[in-house]
């Protein structure tokens, strides 16, 4: 990890939440190891906020990207939390602006608004640097594993950046396991890590606690940004200070009732990747088009997810018809062996 972080010195680096809402605040892990030795660095999120309220407390760069000010005064007048802005909270805690793509946006627009913000960020001089951070594992599977989670954010946001003309372009992951509760197999997420170790789309995996730098201004940051408002965040903050299990923070406890997802180490990993090796190696991403919304994409991911399964079983039948054919000569198991 450090030698990687040592890499971004001197350069101009953009850290992005990459599923929406809290996943920015994930962005802090790297940003407490470039601060200081990164030429400039500038935030993006994939925001879960409302259009209505961006439009009305920040500056509008593109249709669908606002510049979120440490002022912004939608959380200035919000001291019960009831405001759904993280990306706000996180501008007010860090000082910093951060730009913030409306999740009811398509990918072309979601592209367009990058531009635009790097213009007015960068001027004329080139990003050098994009990464974009998850929270959770949506963004690594492949299409190819029984659950996916919620990629349909994660899957747009990594198909708008492609077409960017940024020389080093990474994903970063934290809380991996946590997806299990969104119906992730932990075997094939291990499985998924393992591979990509082994064909080096994974740069480097690291193990944070509570005693490391860039864990304890991650937990800082979470703390003064609503964490009753963002599981995953939570759930890391608390496998770094080193629980495990099913443990679940108090804070979290009248939101969520009991913790499903077992902490453990891969809880507290942050996990870096190949943006475009990754992105290479997704099933279904060729079939997201400029045009779409996150309503058209969870169709498409649907749509593949239902022939993939469809395939399945028709492989299970057939298995099952060869190896049993004196119990239907028309090839059907009938169920007994899953095929319906």
């Amino acid at each position: 990890m450090e030698s990687f972080m040592h890499g971004l010195a001197g350069k101009r680096v953009v850290l992005a939440g990459c599923g929406g809402g809290c996943d920015v605040l994930g962005t802090s892990t790297i940003y407490q190891q470039i601060k200081d030795t990164a030429r400039q660095v500038a935030f993006f999120s994939l925001s879960f906020t409302k259009d209505g309220l961006l439009s009305k407390t920040c500056q509008q760069v593109a249709r669908k990207c606002w510049r979120v000010e440490p002022s912004n005064t939608a959380i200035a007048e919000d001291p019960e939390e009831q405001v759904y802005f993280p990306e706000a909270r996180m501008a007010k805690a860090t000082g910093i602006h951060i730009y913030t793509l409306s999740h009811y946006a398509t990918i072309a627009q979601y592209t367009e608004g990058y531009r635009a913000a790097l213009k007015l960020e960068f001027g004329d001089e080139a990003c050098d640097v994009l990464i974009l951070c998850d929270g959770g594992c949506d963004v690594l599977l492949t299409g190819a594993e029984s659950g996916l989670a919620t990629p349909v954010e994660d899957m747009s946001h990594l198909k708008a950046v492609l077409p960017l003309k940024i020389s080093e372009k990474y994903v970063a992951a934290l809380g991996a396991n946590i997806d299990c509760g969104h119906g992730v197999i932990q075997a094939e997420l291990d499985k998924r890590l393992a591979d990509m170790e082994r064909s080096g789309t994974m740069i480097f995996s690291k193990p944070l606690t509570i005693q490391d730098a860039p864990a304890a201004y991650f937990a800082d940051l979470v703390s003064r940004c609503c964490p009753t408002r963002s599981i995953v965040q939570s759930l890391v903050v608390a496998a770094m200070e080193g629980h495990r299990g099913l443990y679940t923070p108090e804070h979290l406890k009248k939101r969520i009732g009991a913790n499903k997802v077992p902490l453990s180490e891969q809880t507290a990993t942050l996990f870096m990747f190949q943006l475009e090796q990754l992105a290479s190696e997704i099933l279904y991403l060729d079939r997201l088009k400029p045009e779409h919304n996150f309503i058209h994409i969870a169709a498409v991911i649907s749509d593949f997810e239902d022939a993939r399964a469809a395939a399945n079983r028709r492989r299970t039948c057939g298995t099952s018809s060869l190896k049993r054919s004196w119990y239907s000569w028309s090839g059907c198991c009938s169920g007994r062996f899953g095929c319906i």
